[in-house]
This record gives C-alpha cells, structure tokens and sequence, in this order.
C-alpha cells in the first residue's frame, strides 16, 4: 500500500457510505435486489473432469455474414 493509499484509508476509518451515496442514482432501483448483502446463491460442485476444447492446428480464421 502507497503513502497516500495509508494516508485515504486512514482518514475514511469509521466512515462508512450509505449505499445510495456509492450507488448511481439510475440504478437506486436495484439496490433491494443486486445491491443488497443478502447471501449469494449456491455455486457448481467441482467435478473432476473438464472438457476438452480440441484446436485444429492448420486452421485458418475466415470471415462470415452474422445471422
């Protein structure tokens, strides 16, 4: 951590924000659902295998017309 890095930490020790003061005012409306500390959903089991992604060597990138 920088000098100044220390010297911002340690004037903002104990000043915590309201969410709306970080928070854009275009996004207020979320802040009940995305911005809450609620807890976060379950992620995957890891699992021991992963797929493979099998690359051909000589292959040569081509332009197309998009959907």
């Amino acid at each position: 951590m920088t000098k100044s890095q220390l010297l911002i930490y340690q004037k903002n020790i104990g000043k915590e924000k309201q969410v709306k003061e970080i928070v854009p005012k275009e996004f207020h409306e979320f802040i009940p659902t995305v911005f809450s500390e609620r807890p976060i959903g379950m992620l995957p089991m890891c699992k021991p295998y992963d797929h493979a992604i099998d690359l051909i060597l000589d292959f040569k990138p081509y332009r197309q017309k998009l959907f």
